[in-house]
């Protein structure tokens, strides 16, 4: 046995360390063994392909920069076609996973908090390309022998884009895998539900059970967490006007731009014109639950309208932060990446106000990059006590 007395050392103190230094690679160990998810995303996954091309190619589908459709029989090779090419970059897309997946990049520096994200994927290739391009999501994926999984081509032409989704497997989600062992275990241990409006998109029979997302709604009344909603785009506030009057009740968290709030409003028969206005409205709507709702309207570079059911009759702007026009490479991601910050911080119980700051740093971060992806670097965010004074002063002020 090794003489720590010739070293100056007590023997019992040095004992003791040992102990405690076995403790900490236990618990850590643990730890990552017990690695859960404090927030869990509900919509399309699809798998991004991104690669510059001539334009001829463009031609060769029919498609002109700009375009944002959904694939036709013409479009039936497009996929196959990018993935021939040298340069194809993979990324887990959808509106839905595009949010989780910042919100991951932004938990990344918390242990123990990486997040989760269900949907449908195809038993095939780009499933498996898809799965292993999640990175910092723990996918649960309903997976379909009879449909490929959903993608998205994005093919760049000089400065300009054509995006050509085909969901695929994505619409084919069935309400009885949410009721699945792995599912309720998760739903258990979760604290934030999240959903685009696009997950009101499908077209599988729900066997006697209510929609997906209603199911999702519920079980976060039933188990008291928090549910959160994107209008995402508005034809959907029409298209689906129905399913949102259901869900609207369950509602803490309400996302959009002001197109989708006017949707709403006139979908809803609510006759107004003012976004503060259709804000207010939507947050004093009638609720399930004594949780007051939040609303939150993004306009762009325009500062976002912010209505707190703690304070439902009035409005908070909040500026959006500038960028020089060369910094900005795509403004496609924008909006799901403001989800995405906003719930990294909502996820450790941080104010409104942080909330938003968070949210308009990763919408900043992600326009510098092509398409939604992440920088290199670890999240700087940084809510300095400067700009909680600030946030402080100009609620007080606003109100």
């Amino acid at each position: 046995m090794f003489d720590f007395g010739c070293l100056g050392i007590c023997p019992s103190f040095a004992l003791g360390v040992a102990f405690l230094l076995a403790l900490f690679v236990f618990f850590a160990h643990l730890q990552k063994q017990n690695k859960h998810s404090v927030v869990c995303g509900f919509g399309h996954p699809l798998l991004d392909m991104q690669c510059t091309v001539p334009v001829v190619f463009l031609s060769k589908y029919d498609l002109k920069p700009g375009d944002t459709i959904l694939a036709e029989e013409k479009h039936k090779d497009l996929c196959h076609d990018l993935c021939k090419r040298p340069d194809v970059e993979y990324y887990a897309g959808g509106a839905t996973l595009n949010a989780i997946r910042v919100c991951g990049w932004m938990l990344s520096t918390s242990n123990g908090e990486s997040p989760a994200f269900v949907g449908c994927i195809g038993k095939d290739g780009f499933g498996d390309i898809l799965k292993a391009n999640c990175g910092g999501v723990r996918p649960f994926f309903e997976e379909s022998e009879e449909h490929p999984t959903g993608t998205c081509s994005c093919c760049i032409a000089a400065r300009d884009r054509a995006l050509v989704a085909n969901l695929g497997a994505a619409r084919h989600f069935h309400s009885e895998y949410l009721y699945s062992d792995k599912l309720v275990s998760l739903l258990d241990t979760v604290n934030i539900f999240y959903m685009a409006g696009f997950f009101l998109n499908l077209i599988e029979p729900t066997n006697g059970h209510p929609f997906p997302a209603l199911i999702v709604a519920q079980t976060a009344l039933k188990k008291n967490k928090i549910f959160c909603m994107n209008l995402s785009a508005p034809y959907l506030a029409t298209a689906y006007k129905k399913e949102w009057k259901m869900l609207l009740p369950y509602i803490d968290y309400l996302f959009g731009n002001e197109q989708d709030f006017m949707a709403l409003s006139k979908a809803f028969d609510w006759d107004l014109s003012s976004v503060r206005h259709i804000v207010k409205k939507a947050t004093n709507w009638e609720k399930n639950s004594k949780r007051p709702r939040v609303v939150v309207c993004t306009r762009g570079s325009s500062p976002a309208v912010v209505c707190d059911g703690a304070h439902p009759t009035s409005t908070i702007d909040f500026k959006t932060p500038s960028l020089r026009a060369h910094h900005i490479k795509d403004l496609n991601g924008a909006g799901d990446a403001f989800v995405g910050g906003f719930l990294s911080q909502l996820a450790k119980g941080r104010p409104t106000a942080e909330c938003m700051r968070a949210g308009q740093y990763t919408a900043c971060q992600i326009i510098k990059q092509n398409g939604c992806t992440m920088p290199k670097e670890r999240p700087n965010f940084n809510y300095s006590i400067f700009q909680q004074t600030l946030d402080k002063i100009s609620t007080w002020y606003q109100r």
